[in-house]
């Protein structure tokens, strides 16, 4: 392929119709990528979990939606979710909805149609209503910023340059792993501002900040960085804690009460040291 004036332009409309195309399996998401940790704490809940009701949520007694119906699931995440929007910057023109998708899994995300989705499986590990504030404040900060529509684009154009510098060069293979690089670590970036913006939320709305790093500990996971579509967990709530810190310190001092939180700080700890 000769690389023209002509060529270029075609490719960057094939990379807007990508875009325009693209579907919801790369929306900005909260999901967990485990490795034993969602199974270790299902196994450690199994004998305090019960089903009290038809339609009720799967979850531990220690949870604060222990035996919660899908209405009031889907109550509780709407009137949490729309005082957090009148914390943003998000114009009402967005329209941004709240619900509950009655799945198993430890998941959250945020749709190219500011859809704020929230996986009943999440509800185990959370103890408070901060820590239910985070998530869905965290994919608001998603909402408010674009990143679903710029990654969608950032992914479009991606793919579709590395397709050209694979065909040009013979080095397809390279290419795609350079592309696939360059695109998580603007997600790694997305996933940082989103923490962020979802903090500032939660205080706005007289939530402790501090539930972020309880939640995040709780049902994160360590990969290695540079392969991730989010950062270690580690790095993220290393990071999350000296934006606390810097922007609402009051709250250091006041603490958050979780065990997850207690034990994320030797970790924090340990990170500001290296």
């Amino acid at each position: 392929m000769v690389f023209n004036r002509k060529n270029f332009v075609n490719l960057i409309i094939a990379a807007l119709l990508f875009t325009a195309t693209y579907t919801q399996a790369n929306a900005a998401s909260y999901k967990i990528h485990t490795k034993n940790s969602v199974q270790t704490t299902q196994k450690k809940y199994a004998n305090t979990t019960s089903q009290t009701t038809q339609n009720a949520v799967y979850t531990n007694r220690n949870s604060f939606a222990y035996g919660w119906s899908e209405e009031r699931q889907n109550d509780t995440v709407k009137k949490i979710g729309t005082s957090l929007l009148s914390a943003s910057k998000i114009p009402a023109s967005r329209q941004v909805s709240f619900l509950v998708v009655q799945k198993d899994e430890v998941n959250a995300y945020t749709d190219q149609n500011n859809n704020v989705v929230v996986y009943r499986g999440i509800l185990p590990y959370l103890e408070q209503e901060d820590e239910l504030a985070f998530i869905i404040a965290h994919e608001l900060g998603h909402v408010e910023q674009y990143h679903v529509i710029r990654g969608m684009f950032r992914s479009g154009i991606l793919s579709v340059i590395a397709s050209f510098i694979g065909s040009a060069t013979k080095t397809g293979n390279l290419s795609g792993v350079a592309g696939n690089m360059a695109y998580k670590k603007f997600s790694r970036n997305d996933e940082f501002k989103a923490d962020q913006r979802g903090i500032d939320f939660l205080v706005s709305c007289g939530y402790n900040p501090l539930a972020s790093i309880s939640v995040l500990y709780k049902i994160g996971t360590n990969y290695m960085d540079i392969w991730a579509d989010h950062p270690s967990t580690e790095k993220r709530i290393t990071k999350d804690y000296q934006y606390i810190q810097k922007n609402y310190p009051q709250y250091i001092e006041k603490g958050f009460n979780s065990s997850s939180y207690s034990n994320a700080l030797s970790q924090i700890q340990a990170q500001i040291k290296k």
